[in-house]
């Protein structure tokens, strides 16, 4: 099996191909950390599988997708990512992915997760799997509308009255990095790249006015 890693943090693809080589010395594995690594190598190898990380730097990789199918469209892919909630979920699943699994998972789990999409069948990681019950219970996938917490909304707010990180982290007694990572979290649920794309898709999703 060859597999490939799209991920920008080395903590996370150094891990997995640490594991793999430990474990299972026949796979070959590699990491891509941006997206001109990552096209470099999907046009170098045959890859059977791709993990890739659901904000891959300022990519989003919903939109990444049908990039990575047209050079390689036999290619299993799955997203690694941190962000659980029942959005990133569905639309990751809804723009083609074969599996979704959380970075917070045992990595025992992964080994599981390419067998299954190998085989042609989905894979959510024990705890994605979990959150999506949930959601289906709560009646949360009857609705398009994203989920936010109420962090989240209050760090959208600041955005939208043009207040600088710092100030929003003053404002919110939290620092500057924890402000930083609601905003990549917002950037996801929205499925956006910048401050302006999310302001437009938080009022067309009728979170801001």
């Amino acid at each position: 099996m060859k597999l490939l890693v799209a991920d920008d943090h080395e903590l996370i693809s150094g891990g997995v191909i640490s594991f793999y080589t430990k474990h299972f010395p026949d796979t070959y594995v590699v990491s891509a950390k941006n997206k001109s690594e990552l096209i470099y190598q999907l046009n170098e190898t045959n890859f059977s599988v791709i993990l890739q990380d659901l904000q891959f730097g300022k990519e989003d990789a919903r939109k990444l997708l049908s990039l990575i199918k047209s050079i390689r469209p036999e290619i299993k892919a799955i997203i690694l990512s941190s962000h659980i909630d029942p959005f990133s979920i569905k639309s990751a699943i809804s723009s083609g992915y074969d599996g979704y699994i959380s970075k917070a998972a045992p990595i025992s789990e992964l080994p599981i997760a390419l067998t299954e999409v190998l085989n042609g069948n989905t894979y959510f990681s024990t705890d994605v799997k979990e959150r999506f019950t949930e959601a289906v219970i709560k009646g949360e996938f009857t609705s398009d509308l994203i989920q936010l917490t109420e962090r989240e909304k209050e760090v959208l707010m600041g955005i939208q009255n043009e207040l600088s990180t710092k100030e929003i982290a003053l404002q919110l007694h939290l620092s500057e990095k924890t402000i930083e990572a609601y905003r990549s979290n917002l950037f996801v649920k929205f499925g956006v790249k910048n401050v302006a794309g999310l302001v437009k898709q938080a009022i067309l999703n009728g979170f801001i006015h």
